[in-house]
């Protein structure tokens, strides 16, 4: 009984295992994506880093003093290109929080997955030493029947050899009499 329940648990603890274990397999290409995403995010947002600066760095030329000659682009073309890559940087800022978000879900689900794995993989552990202990008591049991008999039949050849012997015995004390 105890060997069949372990045998169950096992049963249990594989086919929970390889569920798991397909939940992660499925996941994979997800967290990947996910991975791709933020990494091309990150870079978008360095470029935008980057714009934001030259734009920066044209509002504060735009707003020097006015020399005498004026030079470059229009400040008013400036404002409008410098409003344009706000915006593209909010844009960007969005899409990277969100994706921010994704990757920190998704990575909280695979740790969730893994952490279940570990569990099973555990609980898979100890039935197959559950399985292992009872086998070795029964492999003890086994011998321990096997030399009970060996001894049991051991005693019976004794007691048909002394039931011999006392039967011999018997007759010679008979063949005594009847001489007397």
């Amino acid at each position: 009984e105890r060997k069949e329940s372990a045998e169950r648990d096992l049963a249990e603890a594989l086919r929970r295992e390889a569920e798991l274990e397909e939940s992660v397999r499925r996941l994979a290409p997800r967290l990947q994506r996910a991975q791709q995403t933020w990494h091309e995010l990150a870079q978008l947002a360095e470029r935008v880093r980057g714009t934001e600066s030259l734009a920066q760095a044209r509002v504060r030329s735009a707003s020097a003093p006015v020399e005498e000659e004026r030079r470059g682009r229009d400040p008013e073309d400036m404002e409008r290109e410098a409003a344009r890559i706000r915006e593209q940087e909010a844009e960007l800022t969005a899409a990277l929080e969100a994706s921010e978000r994704a990757l920190e879900d998704t990575a909280a689900h695979r740790a969730e997955l893994e952490r279940a794995l570990a569990e099973e993989e555990r609980r898979l552990r100890d039935a197959a030493r559950a399985v292992a202990d009872r086998r070795e008591e029964l492999a003890r049991l086994t011998g321990r029947l096997g030399a009970a008999r060996s001894r049991a039949g051991a005693a019976q050849s004794e007691i048909d050899r002394l039931a011999a012997a006392r039967d011999a015995a018997r007759e010679r004390a008979e063949e005594a009499r009847e001489e007397y």
